[in-house]
């Protein structure tokens, strides 16, 4: 029988390591026939940690946007009502590296439109964050925004509207013009075809390389799992 670790209870921290709620809340595969498997990604970092920006705090730039299509597709863990994933986008997104440093309790929540943005790495050394949002995304229109610390699968439809909400009465604007959005989603061209998440966090590998390159060991933890 599949176990299923609540992401709270997934974090370890030693004075080179920090394990994140990041993919111990989002990489929770299905079971196969040699047994589940659990993701547990770690950002080092010896620095003390930073002050918290004010929030809500919108992200810096969309740099990049790969639409996905799954053959298999998974339940994702990063809201309460945990949406099947069958298609949508791989983005790599610039931000402030304090917003992302990683925590053993609750850390701002990633945001894009009306859902919780399910985040690969960790961000902080490099200051991009990789993610995975559905296709009911709208990217030509949709906020993107850090809104306040939580554990994302604690997080609701009705928690998304209040955030929401706060946001806009912050009136955080957005850094990301439809131009370059235009930009971003033009050069990604057709979507990739894969077969199941084992896949696309593979394909994520290549853009941890060069947008997050002090987590090359997610990277190529990634790559031996989608090796037969």
């Amino acid at each position: 029988m599949k176990k299923i670790i609540p992401a709270s209870l997934m974090l370890l921290t030693t004075a080179v390591m920090i394990t994140t709620v990041v993919l111990a809340q989002s990489f929770r595969l299905e079971e196969e026939a040699h047994g589940t498997r659990t993701i547990q990604p770690h950002a080092k970092t010896t620095q003390g940690a930073p002050t918290l920006p004010a929030l809500p705090a919108r992200v810096d730039a969309l740099i990049y946007a790969q639409p996905f299509v799954l053959k298999k597709g998974y339940q994702s863990y990063w809201s309460r009502e945990k949406p099947f994933i069958e298609a949508g986008y791989l983005i790599v997104l610039k931000v402030a590296p304090d917003l992302v440093y990683p925590h053993e309790a609750a850390t701002p929540v990633l945001y894009v439109g009306n859902e919780t943005a399910e985040r690969i790495n960790v961000g902080y050394l490099d200051g991009h964050v990789i993610a995975v949002v559905s296709d009911k995304v709208d990217l030509n229109t949709a906020l993107i925004w850090f809104g306040t610390p939580d554990l994302p699968e604690r997080v609701g439809a009705d928690k998304i509207a209040a955030e929401l909400d706060l946001a806009n009465t912050a009136d955080l604007g957005s850094t990301i013009t439809t131009e370059e959005r235009t930009r971003v989603l033009t050069q990604a061209g057709g979507p990739l075809h894969l077969y199941d998440k084992v896949e696309l966090f593979s394909e994520s590998a290549s853009l941890i390389e060069k947008y997050a390159p002090s987590e090359q060991d997610l990277a190529d933890m990634f790559r031996s799992m989608a090796q037969p």
